[in-house]
């Protein structure tokens, strides 16, 4: 039963992404690449209060992850690339209707951005995201900061794994410092 209950919101949240996609702010006309390949930046994130987030390609611009740790309900995230390494965000939570076994609403938060922090090598480091997460609006103090990290309201950093290439370099780096 539970599992159909995450199918189904999955399903609805895939068509949701279909519909996002057609109506997100296009990319300009001379829009640049990301600074990493987007495949490169379908990886797993975490950050200590949202959790992790393990996202997939999605077509040949767009990043989709799941995960619980969004106010404790089932929730998804697709970032959709807009310029560098710059993308749109939106956040589709899956709150349970009170009363109603079973039964979820959608509550859809969009315009917000992402940004993702790509270091020497194409290594992705983390991405931020911003554009009123904390509910602040147009009351909320503007972003300082160069680097995503600096200017982001909710910072995830990349998790490497022990036995990547990657970690291993990092590892062998640090001790020859």
């Amino acid at each position: 039963m539970h599992g159909h209950r995450y199918k189904t919101a999955q399903k609805r949240t895939l068509e949701y992404l279909d519909e996002a996609a057609r109506s997100r702010i296009p990319s300009p006309p001379n829009a640049s690449p990301p600074s990493a390949p987007i495949g490169r930046l379908a990886t797993t994130f975490f950050n200590p209060v949202y959790g992790r987030l393990d996202f997939v390609q999605h077509g040949k611009s767009t990043l989709h992850a799941w995960t619980i740790g969004w106010g404790g309900y089932p929730a998804s995230l697709t970032l959709d690339h807009f310029t560098g390494d710059t993308f749109n965000a939106t956040i589709t939570q899956h709150i349970p209707v009170l009363g109603s076994p079973g039964k979820t609403e959608e509550e859809v938060i969009s315009g917000l951005q992402a940004e993702f922090e790509v270091g020497r090598g194409a290594v992705v480091q983390g991405f931020g995201l911003w554009g009123g997460l904390w509910g602040a609006g147009a009351r909320a103090p503007p972003l300082k900061g160069g680097s995503a990290q600096e200017k982001a309201e909710v910072w995830f950093e990349r998790e490497v794994w022990p036995w990547t290439e990657e970690a291993e370099e990092r590892a062998q780096h640090v001790l020859h410092v």
